[in-house]
C-alpha cells in the first residue's frame, strides 16, 4: 500500500523504529497511521539516523498494511520525503515479504 502523509511522530528506539503519519482519506478526513520498522542498530545499518524524520515532513509512506479488519497499523517497507530523498528501502531485502 503507498500513502502520502505527513509526520505526526518519530520514534527511534527499541526495540523497533515507529513513524506515526497522517493520512487524509477520500473526505477530508485525517486518518492516523502506525508504521514499523526494524531495530535502532538494522535502521542505521541502512543510512537512517534519530534525524532522519521529524514532525511535519511530508513522507511517502509504501507499506504492508495489517490484515486486521478497520487497523491502521502497517510495516513500513520504504519511506521517502516529499523532496525525492528516499529515507529507508527495505524493498531491496529478499527476505522481506509481505506478512
Amino acid at each position: 500500500m503507498a500513502s502520502k502523509g505527513i509526520v505526526a511522530e518519530y520514534k527511534w528506539r527499541n526495540p523497533h523504529v515507529f513513524v506515526v503519519w497522517d493520512v487524509k482519506d477520500q473526505t477530508g478526513k485525517t486518518i492516523q497511521w502506525v508504521g514499523e520498522m526494524a531495530s535502532v542498530t538494522s535502521m542505521i545499518a541502512d543510512g537512517m539516523t534519530k534525524d532522519s524524520l521529524k514532525p511535519g515532513d511530508e513522507i511517502t509512506v509504501l507499506s504492508f498494511p495489517s490484515k486486521v479488519a478497520g487497523s491502521t497499523e502497517a510495516l513500513i517497507k520504504k519511506t521517502t520525503k516529499a523532496d525525492g530523498t528516499v529515507v529507508v528501502d527495505n524493498s531491496r531485502v529478499p527476505n522481506l515479504r509481505q506478512p
